[in-house]
């Protein structure tokens, strides 16, 4: 299974995906690979980076507005403040 396959599995389109949640779900030890991977798929447009170390998989029929994205992050965050992660 490929990064892009594994992220659309387990995150879905449109949705955070926070780096050190793929590295401690995979239990990568070296985060240099995982590091070049995310930033070739977004130099090749595959997925979207909201900042550093947080990206998406834009859904391909849909436009996600940034205010919108906003308010999912801080959701996600917000649940992972409340499960102590």
């Amino acid at each position: 299974m490929t990064l892009i396959d594994y992220m659309i599995d387990q995150y879905g389109y449109n949705e955070p995906i926070f780096t050190h949640d793929i590295i401690r779900r995979l239990n990568i030890q070296k985060t240099d690979k995982l590091k070049e991977d995310l930033n070739s798929l977004h130099e090749k447009n595959e997925i979207s980076r909201y900042a550093e170390g947080i990206y998406f998989i834009p859904h391909p029929h849909t436009k996600l507005e940034k205010n919108e994205l906003n308010d999912l992050i801080q959701r996600r965050i917000q649940s992972k403040i409340n499960c102590g992660l």
